[in-house]
């Protein structure tokens, strides 16, 4: 209304340039959250639990003529981050990408805690076949030096990408020249974890201000055994298995009018003043019951980048504020198998690349976890390949073992890198592109 001779004349404008707005939908009044979703093509492309500058971004897609352009300055995260997959599923249907500037851990604005990256499109019907888009990342060394940083010396050109490499429900990460040809690789494998596996959040039977009344340092006589359970936290675990050596317990409850019926468990909840409705069923065909299943492998859900650890769990232990992954298929590789491939070097390198970084974090959620590409089916693998992971099988089980009477695993980790490098056809080269990586994360965050 305010610019109609721009659409009368023009049907748009030219370009648009901007530094939208940060914040979260959610954050915003009802009425507004209730408009948003409503608004022209944000009917079609809006989540409803994302930023606002994600919705900006697709509104002003009606606000441009034909084959106008638009460049926006905004925070970096939405390469990352699982509410904006509408937004990237947007650029894939309707315009063409021209560049993305990722300026990484660089923070642009003096006294904003933000990092940032720079979107140029072009209102065009993306080409069918695909199209390639150009990449700029910052070159992270020059955070380094004693000067004032000049943003386009400082920002390396590390060539194209083509869109259908990228899907619209997973993170988009770019690397370094060096290392593309490499990380594709790895990424265009065309079996997920999630093909065979299944991933949910750890869930408990107890809210957040009864956890002091539903954890115990030791079983007590009053709460029947049935309902305890092995209770860790992420931070009290070995490297690859839990601490058995812990003696926390944590109460659960499968089928609460049935439960509720049993004397002893109903005497403690009414001495501690606790109502049916503060508790939280876990039912026993849910998979978000740990009880179900044999075997499963635990990660937290925000984790230290690098020197994390993905935990395999065969003795129903919950660890609280995690996430687990289960077998969805008889005919999946063991889990042992893929909590070797998970703590990994090769993973710690690729989950690093494309997990959304937080300072010297990673959050990770089921729909990352799902999407990480992997060596899944037997039929496309040789027999010596598949020896490798029978011997990778027993490395995990004597892992396990070690572990349990605190002995060391370093020999048995390094067997574990050497053969996933064998079964995922890592050359030497590669492999010390993987060490530089990691060693470099490791004296930048952790001085080791």
């Amino acid at each position: 209304m305010e610019f109609s001779d721009v659409f009368d004349s023009n049907n748009g404008f030219d370009i648009i340039i901007g530094n939208p707005p940060y914040f979260r939908v959610t954050t915003a009044s009802k009425l507004e959250q209730k408009v948003l979703g409503k608004l022209g093509i944000l009917k079609d492309f809006h989540h409803g639990q994302g930023d606002i500058y994600y919705d900006f971004v697709v509104r002003s897609f009606e606000l441009l003529r034909e084959g106008g352009q638009l460049i926006f300055i905004t925070s970096r995260y939405w390469l990352e981050s699982t509410y904006a997959n509408y937004m990237k599923k947007y650029l894939k249907e309707r315009v063409e990408i021209l560049k993305i500037l990722d300026f990484r851990e660089l923070l642009l604005f003096k006294g904003v805690d933000i990092h940032n990256s720079i979107l140029y499109y072009e209102k065009t019907q993306p080409k069918k076949k695909g199209y390639e888009f150009e990449i700029f990342l910052f070159n992270e060394k020059n955070l380094r030096k004693e000067k004032n940083l000049e943003i386009p010396d400082d920002l390396d050109n590390v060539g194209f990408y083509n869109i259908k490499e990228w899907d619209a429900n997973e993170n988009w990460a770019f690397v370094p020249r060096k290392h593309k040809d490499f990380f594709l690789k790895i990424k265009n494998i065309s079996t997920k974890l999630g093909d065979d596996y299944n991933c949910n959040q750890y869930s408990n039977c107890f809210r957040k201000k009864h956890k002091s009344i539903f954890i115990f340092e030791n079983k007590i006589g009053d709460i029947p055994v049935k309902y305890l359970r092995n209770y860790l936290k992420m931070g009290d675990i070995n490297k690859y298995s839990p601490n058995y050596n812990l003696t926390k317990y944590c109460l659960v409850v499968h089928n609460k009018q049935l439960d509720f019926k049993n004397e002893k468990l109903l005497d403690f909840f009414k001495k501690q003043n606790i109502s049916y409705e503060d508790i939280i069923e876990i039912k026993e065909d849910s998979d978000k019951n740990i009880d179900k299943f044999e075997d499963l492998i635990y990660i937290g859900y925000r984790i230290p980048r690098i020197i994390y650890n993905f935990v395999y769990s065969n003795t129903k232990t919950w660890i609280d504020n995690t996430y687990f992954i289960t077998l969805k298929k008889n005919t999946a590789f063991s889990l042992r198998y893929l909590v070797a491939v998970l703590n990994s070097d090769l993973y710690r390198y690729y989950i690093d690349i494309v997990g959304k970084k937080k300072e010297n974090e990673i959050e990770i959620g089921s729909t990352f976890l799902k999407n990480l590409p992997l060596i899944l089916r037997s039929s496309l693998l040789t027999s010596s390949k598949l020896n490798y992971i029978k011997v990778i099988d027993k490395l995990i089980v004597d892992i396990n073992e070690r572990e349990f009477y605190g002995e060391e695993i370093p020999e048995h980790v390094k067997k574990l890198n050497d053969l996933i490098f064998k079964l995922y056809d890592v050359d030497s080269e590669e492999q010390n592109l993987i060490k530089e990586y990691i060693k470099n994360i490791e004296q930048k965050f952790f001085n080791i």
